[in-house]
């Protein structure tokens, strides 16, 4: 089965025309992130020029704070990534096309969240064919990490027995595409998610002209630190 750039080619189509990546905002004169360690409780925000996505850290959740994925805490890692639904199940298996890819931009349809758990970076398509994703660290409280759960929660659809509704597998490691609540559009793409994230960590919201992912990186830049999974395991 051939894995492919699922979240990234299909936004440089139309939204490349559109950003102004120039207009970014700035921390306060002096402003320093909050410093991360050993024992901090920290998320992540990991990105290239294609794909941005928000990580969670399982030292730091409890199950019972995510009972639904409680058998994912056995891994290191667990990503949330907002997506369209009908385009990356079909890329599962083989990339869609030119014009899917146009479809996607600019007609609203499901969208999905890909759920997948991991204890290494994975080295899997996106980072292969795309460039390797830089990752950041925000260190957050107790009340943040159960508020971000909150919100992730709260974007899974979910069926009659209440659990996510699990629509197809996922691209790596351990886990699963699930139904969403929302739509998956140009007003609504995967940096539009991290970016509702990085509010409720007290990070100031990106601009609607720097939600493409290298842009948005960018910004995110400017309120964490740099991390690297692979060193702190």
């Amino acid at each position: 089965m051939t894995k492919i750039n699922v979240w990234g080619r299909h936004y440089c189509l139309l939204i490349a025309l559109l950003l102004l990546s120039a207009c970014v905002t700035s921390p306060a004169p002096g402003y320093r992130p909050a410093p991360v360690n050993a024992e901090t409780p920290r998320v992540y925000v990991a990105g290239n020029e294609y794909h941005i996505g928000f990580i969670f850290d399982t030292r730091f959740l409890a199950p019972a704070l995510w009972p639904d994925f409680a058998d994912y805490m056995q891994y290191r890692f667990i990503e949330v990534s907002w997506t369209d639904k009908a385009y990356s199940i079909a890329a599962l298996d083989k990339y869609p096309g030119f014009f899917t890819e146009l479809k996607t931009i600019l007609v609203k349809s499901d969208a999905a969240l890909v759920v997948s758990a991991f204890d290494r970076r994975p080295a899997y398509f996106i980072e292969r064919n795309r460039g390797r994703r830089e990752w950041r660290a925000i260190a957050v409280s107790d009340d943040q990490l159960v508020a971000l759960l909150q919100f992730v929660d709260s974007k899974l659809a979910k069926g009659p027995d209440g659990k996510p509704r699990a629509a197809a597998g996922t691209f790596y490691g351990h886990g699963a595409m699930f139904d969403a609540v929302g739509e998956y559009s140009l007003a609504n793409l995967c940096g539009d998610w991290v970016n509702s994230l990085l509010a409720i960590v007290d990070i100031p919201p990106a601009p609607a002209t720097t939600l493409y992912p290298a842009s948005l990186m960018r910004h995110v830049r400017k309120y964490t630190v740099a991390y690297e999974p692979d060193r702190d395991l």
